[in-house]
Formats: C-alpha cells, sequence, structure tokens
C-alpha cells in the first residue's frame, strides 16, 4: 500500500524478513513513526506564528494598496514633477486592484488553484520542492529535517540487527 506506507517502511520491513527479525523490525517502525510524528508536530507549531505574521503583512499590504495608496494618489495628481519610478510602480499597482478588482479576483483563483494542481503532480511537487531547496533560511531548515530522518532510520535499521550493507542498500534505495 504505497500511499499508506512510506517506500522506507516496506524495505525496513522486507529486511526484517528477510533478516529473521521481523518483530524487532516492526518495533523500530512503531518507534520510528511515534518520532516521526512528534518531529512533524513540532515543525508545525515551529512554523505556525511565522505562518500567520506573514499572512498578517500580506492582507496589511492589500489592504494599504487597496484603501491607502489611492488617497495619496489623489494628491500627486495635480501636481507637475515627476514621481521616482518605484512610486509610479506602486501607485499603478494600486490603481489597477482597485480599477479591475475582477480580474486581480479571478486571476488569483485560477493562480492558486493552478499551483495546487500542480502540487498533485509528481513533476509539480519536484519543482516546489527544488524552489524551496534554493531558499536560504528554509534550505537549512529542509536539510535538518533531513539528516534527521536519515540518522533516525538507519538508527532503525541498525537497531534491528539488519546487517550495515543491506541498512544503506535500503536507505539508498528509499532516498533515491
Amino acid at each position: 500500500y504505497p500511499r499508506v506506507f512510506p517506500e522506507i517502511l516496506a524495505n525496513m520491513v522486507a529486511a526484517g524478513e528477510i533478516s529473521g527479525k521481523l518483530e524487532k523490525t516492526l518495533d523500530q517502525i512503531t518507534l520510528q513513526l511515534k518520532r516521526s510524528h512528534a518531529l512533524h508536530n513540532k515543525i508545525r507549531n515551529a512554523l505556525t506564528y511565522p505562518v500567520i505574521i506573514l499572512f498578517a503583512m500580506v492582507v496589511v499590504g492589500i489592504l494599504m494598496i487597496i484603501f491607502v495608496i489611492p488617497k495619496i494618489l489623489m494628491v500627486y495628481e495635480g501636481t507637475a514633477f515627476q514621481l521616482p519610478l518605484p512610486t509610479r510602480i506602486i501607485l499603478w499597482i494600486s490603481r489597477f486592484i482597485t480599477e479591475e478588482w475582477m480580474f486581480v479576483v479571478a486571476g488569483s483563483v485560477i493562480g492558486i488553484g493552478l499551483f495546487f494542481y500542480a502540487l498533485s503532480k509528481e513533476k509539480g511537487k519536484y519543482a516546489f520542492h527544488w524552489v524551496l531547496g534554493r531558499l536560504p533560511i528554509i534550505k537549512r531548515i529542509l536539510q535538518e529535517i533531513s539528516l534527521a530522518r536519515i540518522a533516525r532510520v538507519l538508527n532503525s535499521l541498525i537497531t534491528t540487527d539488519i546487517p550495515i550493507v543491506e541498512s544503506f542498500e535500503i536507505l539508498s534505495q528509499t532516498l533515491g
């Protein structure tokens, strides 16, 4: 059942059957699943606050573009001097969003739908993870998570008395 169980668990069960230590292997799998779940919860809890702050910043930015910048735009419309390029770009974005809001909403809904559709495909997941792996702070976090998982799996394989060569073969098959 590849949709239910990760490939590493199937490989560990196969190695446990080969070595004759299936019961010990299943105990280690149980322990590993508990630890993996605990790590997942820690990561989710650690990222909750930054995600809320980021969401609030985006909402405040959108509200400023919709309500504040048009009022500032009225002040500068009657002047004869040329505004700097970044200011003109922000004013153009604000004007476009307030005047063409239906296109913005439709484009956002379509964009979000395409994003989640792409994530449902293997190539889309790969591309998303490739981008995440290039972001400076997130790259470091992902490396730490991967190393923790590798160490935990290798510890489980060695603890079940599966020979080290087979352990590395199972680990390399699972990691690609």
